[in-house]
């Protein structure tokens, strides 16, 4: 999902790193593409390592699901809001969105990557009575929120943000972290499953940008798809 991430972003612009983890995106964007970047993110250990890149202007530690008054200083400030793998992991994500679209100029964009929890693997542990947390992946066990693409959808409609582009990363259903098998299901059953596309897709990425920014962008509907193979 990052290479998707980092490939819907223009050189030399404006970037907020959402959950920016240990850096790495914004080390790239830095030495790739000249972007400026601040990032922010909860864990401090990680804070600590990304300000160490160099990569960044600032680091801000904001825990998202007590606000983040830190950055209403950059209202309208940035290009491009990368929210990378962190809204599953919020307590009230229409709120979270609400506030960083705020931070975007009006000719910017939120570019979301969100695991997709009716990929194959899951449906196929369900139908089984199978529903284990893991250490990575889409039952990360500090998920606590799920989306399908119609709950995405919903959700960026929601927090008036109007999507322009949705691009899809694939999995098979066996061989990932939810470790699911096909063996024990009647034939018809995966046969049903194979048919539904949206049981390929493990994460979508989403770009978006403020409703009222819809005739600066010149865009009102889904303008591209793309599917990367995982």
């Amino acid at each position: 999902s990052h290479s998707c991430i980092i490939s819907l972003l223009e050189d030399k612009t404006i970037v907020l790193d959402v959950g920016c983890a240990c850096g790495d995106m914004g080390r790239y964007l830095y030495d790739h593409k000249n972007c400026k970047v601040i990032g922010i993110d909860y864990d401090a250990k990680s804070v600590k390592i990304a300000e160490e890149t160099g990569a960044y202007e600032r680091v801000f530690r904001v825990n998202l699901n007590h606000g983040a008054e830190e950055l209403d200083q950059f209202r309208k400030h940035f290009d491009y809001v990368v929210v990378g793998d962190v809204l599953e992991h919020l307590n009230n994500p229409k709120k979270v969105l609400t506030d960083l679209a705020k931070l975007i100029k009006d000719n910017g964009f939120m570019i979301v990557s969100i695991p997709n929890i009716a990929h194959g693997s899951v449906k196929i542990n369900l139908l089984q009575n199978k529903f284990s947390y893991t250490e990575t992946g889409l039952l990360d066990q500090t998920h606590i929120r799920f989306f399908t693409k119609q709950s995405i959808i919903d959700l960026f409609e929601s927090a008036k943000l109007e999507i322009i582009r949705i691009d899809e990363v694939t999995a098979p259903f066996e061989g990932t972290t939810e470790n699911a098998s096909t063996r024990s299901l009647p034939s018809k059953v995966v046969k049903f499953i194979e048919n539904d596309h949206e049981s390929y897709v493990y994460q979508y990425i989403v770009k978006a940008c403020k409703k009222s920014a819809r005739n600066i962008n010149g865009k009102s509907d889904v303008e591209e798809f793309s599917r990367l193979n995982y």
